[in-house]
């Protein structure tokens, strides 16, 4: 619909075809979209701990030029997330904030997955979920109980599948491209082989899981088994795993060196067809801040990440053509909020004003003098991208780009 809003006191208070309010401040814009604002599921900022690489407030920054709203954030920071105490800090850190902060606690104490956390402490707290984040949970046992444990009060698990018995010492997708560089390669099936055990674990459990990245078409295959059997499974994929391939690598560019990692182009290609079909049900930023110093180093030793909270709309909409505007927004706002439990916005009348403003034909280039986050490992710099974010509304405030 083509429309005029108006927001009073963050309310929206009019929706009609024209609207005359002289007092009022015009945002207007060619082409421009307004939607439910953006919710991203699993950023990676760091901080307490590695506040060098990432702060709440150059993270929430970086989500605003990105057009999140909101965003769930990974407990791998120093300490851990893995305490009431610590989920306090995030809350009393980001309150009032114009992007809503929601914390992800670790299933396991330092998230070194060897017995469970105190997870109904957490949860009364405010954590949205349960993961060990960049940590994916090796242990079945701990993992079955934590399925097991959060049954009584709906929790959700969350894991990024990878058995790391069979992608160590990898640093790239076993493929062709691996093979050109003479570089140590990461299997498909230590993702589709974890994929496979969750999933068991999550039927025998009765319980709820989501797969932060299915990058593979084995893995995504047995997601889309374990849906027609009624498994509580649900799965996202970053925008970058859309967009990039292997083959990228072959410069020997840190930036691209991500886990898991960049797949080949028969592999994303599978991605693609599983968003389409309705396999994966987010789309999200899988945003990993690294230093300078943990990234300018020979290939094989460069820390695994890359930022992509201010790129993901764009990366997705440049690399998903056939995906129509409609579904990317439901991948990027509606279904994250669902699958947490956290009430659903709208761009209805009397509705709190949570808001991505956004033109989706426009053009722009990633120059690393905008990039709003501290860190600027980002493969995108340089690229041509469509989807330009505006701005966004949320907790009566405004933040323009």
């Amino acid at each position: 619909q083509i429309k005029d809003i108006l927001i009073q006191n963050g309310i929206i208070v009019k929706i009609e075809d024209s609207i005359s309010e002289p007092n009022a401040e015009l945002i207007q814009a060619e082409q421009l979209h307004i939607s439910p604002g953006f919710f991203d599921i699993g950023t990676n900022i760091g901080d307490p701990g590695f506040e060098n690489r990432e702060d709440f407030n150059s993270a929430m920054k970086a989500a605003a030029a990105g057009g999140f709203t909101g965003m769930a954030v990974l407990p791998n920071n120093q300490p851990v997330t893995d305490s009431k105490s610590q989920i306090d800090y995030l809350k009393n850190k980001t309150t009032n904030s114009i992007v809503e902060v929601k914390a992800l606690g670790s299933i396991t104490p330092k998230a070194k997955g060897e017995t469970l956390a105190e997870l109904y402490d957490m949860h009364s707290a405010g954590a949205v979920g349960f993961t060990d984040g960049i940590n994916a949970l090796q242990h079945s046992g701990v993992l079955l109980r934590a399925l097991q444990y959060v049954l009584p009060f709906n929790g959700l698990i969350l894991q990024q599948p990878n058995d790391e018995h069979l992608s160590e010492q990898g640093v790239m997708n076993e493929g062709e491209a691996a093979v050109n560089m003479g570089s140590f390669s990461i299997p498909a099936i230590a993702e589709a082989s974890m994929v496979q055990r969750d999933l068991y674990l999550t039927e025998y459990a009765n319980s709820r899981i989501h797969f932060f990245n299915i990058t593979t078409p084995e893995s995504i295959e047995l997601v889309k088994q374990a849906k027609n059997k009624s498994v509580k499974v649900t799965a996202g994929i970053s925008s970058l795993y859309t967009l990039l391939n292997d083959e990228q690598l072959q410069d020997f560019d840190t930036n691209f060196k991500v886990m898991p990692p960049l797949r080949n182009k028969h592999q994303i290609e599978a991605i693609k067809n599983a968003i389409a079909d309705g396999t994966i049900d987010v789309l999200c930023s899988w945003h990993q801040p690294r230093d300078t110093e943990e990234k300018i180093v020979e290939f094989d030793h460069a820390l695994f990440g890359a930022i992509n909270l201010q790129t993901c709309f764009g990366a997705a909409i440049t690399s998903l053509p056939n995906i129509s505007l409609e579904k990317l927004i439901t991948l990027l706002s509606i279904n994250p909020r669902k699958i947490l439990g956290l009430s659903v916005p709208s761009i209805n009348i009397n509705q709190k004003a949570d808001c991505t403003m956004f033109q989706p034909n426009k053009e722009y280039k990633l120059e690393e003098n905008s990039i709003h986050s501290k860190s600027k490992n980002s493969p995108l710099i340089g690229k041509q991208l469509k989807g330009k974010i505006v701005g966004i509304i949320n907790n009566n405030q405004l933040q323009l780009n």
